[in-house]
């Protein structure tokens, strides 16, 4: 089995310190506004794209572009201090995976690079690879993994338990987007209304093992998932988290509904597979 890579001493150089935003290509755009309007975002839609907000903040958490076929992931835009930018430009030049072009869809300006699965993943057929290349490249830190099946990691500056996760796959896609409530309820209540609204699959209420925080997944209209999530671990700057290697008979929820089959499914495969 492949060897994690631990969690380092925050010294060890530069790291991005947040997820900015995310971008991903759907067939409709009127149903995707329906989607996560429904959901409880601020949907706008700007130059022909769907914007993601939260009410009442002014930050833009994902874009949504039309294009046919499947749904599919584009691009992470990852948030980095500005001291911290060159020295990052100067770590994904040595390991040569800088592109010399911003992605088609972007705004604005920023420093471009490709992961070893051509873009930024939740799913991924190589966890540990994965892993390596966000650590060693980006300066993200492992918080707990269960064998080469599933991984998540956390920010060098204080973050979340994971900032993003990996899960096996046999090739990259949009497993989920995790969307913070503020109470235990919320969780409950989202559920319900998405149920009210019609959108019955979906997994939870349940508490995960990993991160330990309550959950409620809901199905999007392409075979992904948005999540409410409450209440998950957080890791500070100064703590040296230790990665658990966790069996995976005890990695995955400590109380919930049995998991639908349809919840590891990969969509954005070119023959939708379990992962």
């Amino acid at each position: 089995m492949p060897q994690a890579p631990q969690s380092t001493a925050r010294s060890r150089g530069p790291a991005v310190h947040s997820l900015d935003h995310f971008a991903f290509t759907v067939p409709d755009l009127d149903e995707a506004a329906r989607f996560y309007t429904e959901f409880g975002l601020d949907v706008r839609r700007v130059d022909g794209r769907i914007d993601l907000y939260t009410f009442g903040h002014p930050h833009r958490w994902g874009s949504i572009h039309r294009a046919p076929g499947r749904k599919r992931l584009q691009y992470l835009c990852f948030g980095a201090y500005a001291e911290d930018l060159e020295p990052l430009r100067e770590r994904l030049e040595r390991m040569h995976v800088v592109k010399r072009a911003p992605h088609p869809l972007a705004q604005g300006t920023g420093l471009w690079a490709e992961d070893p699965q051509g873009v930024s993943v939740m799913f991924t057929s190589d966890v540990m690879g994965s892993v390596r290349f966000y650590v060693e490249a980006l300066g993200l830190r492992l918080s707990d993994h269960s064998g080469d099946i599933i991984a998540f990691l956390h920010g060098a500056h204080s973050s979340d338990h994971h900032m993003i996760a990996f899960a096996k796959s046999d090739g990259p896609g949009l497993h989920h987007s995790s969307w913070d409530v503020a109470t235990f309820d919320d969780v409950g209540l989202g559920m319900q209304q998405m149920v009210d609204k019609g959108h019955k699959e979906g997994w939870g209420v349940g508490r995960h093992v990993i991160g330990s925080n309550y959950f409620y997944y809901v199905r999007d209209p392409w075979g992904s998932f948005a999540e409410y999530s409450y209440d998950i671990d957080f890791i500070p700057a100064d703590i040296e988290w230790k990665a658990q290697d966790c069996p995976a008979e005890d990695s995955f929820y400590v109380w919930g509904p049995p998991v639908p089959d349809y919840f590891i499914m990969n969509c954005e495969l070119p023959v939708a597979v379990a992962a």
